[in-house]
């Protein structure tokens, strides 16, 4: 009896100890999103933040060369020439991956810069439910859609049941593909930028070394490169998602969570992640617009095949240079929407400014290497002459103003992180989505109407226009930013301290100063 009351008189301390103990990692979980998201300087944040969604540029874009390196050898550049055809459904399939990708990576960490841990785990297991809707929706329209669209295209028998085979495990298991970027999202969202990367690296080991060759040398079909695109994500992207339900990370949705309706901030998020898949379906559209009249012309000089495959590898190139901007872009976002949901404006513009000349100068750079050595450049996919002859008419013609790039990229960018999402959505519906159709038009029906080369033009005055357009668009918010740091209605950069949570008994933990 005596035993029995000790060990009952023991048990309220235990439980407290208990509870202490979780309250205190807790408390050390929150500071540890702190520190990754805005506990050191503008550049050292971007710099840390970078190397997980480098290495996922890095990876994707090697892939999009190696795979039509591995197509090339298995199948012919007539597989090249289909995955070129295919790009347009292809690119639009992956478009919704980057929609929820987007989201997750904006609206949480501007949640935990607000420590609204309850809003984080309903909007998590929201934007799973998306994902679900749209990996039933992406298949009921894009199947009927793709041959036809091949066919616009001006593409042979031949071509348009190669390039059929390769959207096949895109649209079919798009679910996948919604997942794997939704759950990396949320891992960039909380500043995990090591365990984003490691989980790219391992689709990339997975996809390039493994599936990939394997599957295309049993199939000797596209069906293959693509099959092995989803099973890569497959795997790392599903131990993710059990670690997340296992409640490794800040967020920590639960099922029951699925019954509940959607929350606002899930439609804020659902908001910025339009925008994103805007821009996305906005590169998809004026690229259909291009292939058409460059296929035109091709067929009229009876190169159809050749121009094709190298304006499919001018895309993958292209895609491969844009890795460093885009990695800056998704590192900046996080740590841009977590700086505004602080009020710390003077932070969101050194963070704007160190993105701006980084991706700057890296453009400046790529465009030197691809303006002297196209050629070389070009043997990556093939030696043909008549590949080279065009590769070098294209190639340099399309980087002269990549450096501009990143001006688009982190104004729209900006805008989301600043809960401007409406004017981000008209900003890359005017910039890409209408401007470049009509100056592909122009080139097309103004002049020689004979030369491939000539509509590759289009993109370097749309790179003007935009440029010009973004700068426009976001003048405003960045004058008001100014003032309002001038005015001093702005939060000092350092120290920092945030409330960390409120207790039952309504004491407040703070984070030391850093």
């Amino acid at each position: 009896m005596l035993d029995q009351d000790n060990n009952n008189n023991s048990n309220p301390e235990e439980e407290e100890a208990h509870i202490s103990d979780e309250k205190k990692d807790e408390s050390k979980q929150k500071e540890d999103e702190h520190m990754r998201l805005g506990g050191h300087t503008p550049l050292a944040t971007i710099l840390r933040l970078s190397p997980g969604p480098l290495i996922s540029q890095i990876v994707n874009s090697l892939y999009g060369v190696i795979d039509s390196m591995w197509v090339t050898r298995f199948i012919g550049e007539v597989g090249l020439t289909a995955l070129s055809v295919a790009y347009v459904i292809d690119n639009t399939a992956l478009s919704f991956g980057y929609f929820v990708s987007t989201a997750a990576s904006s609206e949480i960490s501007y949640l935990l810069s607000n420590k609204a841990y309850d809003k984080i785990n309903q909007v998590t297991a929201d934007l799973f439910r998306i994902c679900i809707m749209i990996g039933m929706l992406i298949p009921a329209i894009l199947f009927p859609s793709s041959k036809p669209l091949f066919r616009f295209l001006d593409a042979g028998d031949e071509v348009i049941k190669k390039a059929f085979d390769y959207v096949i495990p895109l649209l079919s298991l798009n679910v996948v593909t919604c997942f794997y970027h939704c759950v990396c999202g949320v891992l960039q969202a909380e500043g995990r930028t090591w365990t984003y990367g490691g989980a790219q690296i391992a689709s990339m080991i997975l996809n390039m070394v493994l599936w990939d060759p394997i599957l295309l040398y049993l199939l000797k079909r596209t069906i293959g490169s693509s099959l092995a695109t989803e099973i890569a994500m497959f795997i790392p992207g599903f131990i993710i998602l059990i670690l997340i339900f296992c409640h490794k990370f800040a967020a920590k949705p639960t099922f029951k969570l699925f019954k509940n309706c959607f929350i606002i901030e899930t439609w804020e998020a659902v908001k910025i992640g339009l925008s994103a898949l805007i821009m996305n379906i906005s590169v998809v559209v004026p690229t259909l617009v291009m292939q058409k009249f460059i296929a035109i012309r091709a067929n009229k000089i009876n190169q159809y095949d050749m121009v094709i495959a190298v304006f499919n590898a001018l895309t993958r190139l292209y895609q491969l240079t844009l890795c460093i901007p885009m990695a800056l872009n998704a590192a900046y976002l996080p740590a841009t929407s977590y700086a505004f949901g602080l009020n710390n404006k003077r932070r969101v513009l050194w963070l704007t400014w160190h993105v701006l000349w980084i991706g700057v100068t890296w453009g400046i750079f790529v465009m030197i290497i691809i303006s002297i050595w196209p050629g070389p450049i070009a043997k990556i996919w093939s030696s043909h002459p008549d590949f080279q002859h065009w590769a070098k008419e294209m190639l340099p013609v399309s980087f002269y103003t990549i450096p501009l790039c990143t001006v688009k990229f982190i104004v729209i960018s900006f805008l989301q992180a600043t809960k401007q999402a409406t004017k981000a959505m008209i900003t890359s519906i005017v910039t890409e989505l209408v401007s470049l159709p009509v100056f592909a038009c122009c080139f097309h029906y103004i002049g020689n109407n004979d030369s491939p080369t000539r509509i590759i033009y289009a993109y370097i005055v749309n790179d003007l226009f935009s440029t010009a357009v973004c700068l426009c668009v976001s003048g405003t918010t960045f004058f008001r930013f100014f003032k309002d740091i001038k005015n001093g209605n702005t939060k000092d950069e350092f120290p920092m301290k945030e409330i960390v949570e409120e207790d039952d008994d309504d004491s407040q933990r703070v984070i030391p100063e850093i």
